[in-house]
């Protein structure tokens, strides 16, 4: 697996924002809901997700996620989004139990 060093290079750590680990909902929800406070830091342009357990999906363009629409993630696999793709994402989970790490960079 890459290391997220890797990822992202041109981009560091927001030390200003802790790593949160999230529960992925049974009904579509925006990304945002999930984090504690609802928002990402205001110095975050990047987001970096690592889905945990089971699998889930995301529509980052502020579409609605379904058990057939959405870009599919499997437990084990790291994608990253914009900030402006973070701030309209909405999720949810494919099996029960799944959970993910949202980082936040800036």
């Amino acid at each position: 697996m890459p290391t997220l060093s890797r990822l992202v290079p041109e981009y560091v750590p927001n030390t200003a924002a802790t790593e949160q680990q999230v529960t992925f909902p049974a009904a579509a929800a925006t990304l945002l809901s999930l984090l504690s406070g609802g928002a990402l830091h205001a110095d975050t342009n990047l987001v970096i997700i690592a889905v945990e357990t089971a699998g889930m999906r995301i529509c980052p363009t502020g579409g609605t996620p379904s058990t057939t629409l959405g870009v599919p993630y499997n437990a084990g696999q790291i994608f990253e989004l914009s900030r402006k793709e973070a701030d309209v994402a909405k999720v949810i989970r494919a099996a029960a139990g799944s959970t993910g790490q949202i980082l936040q960079y800036k």
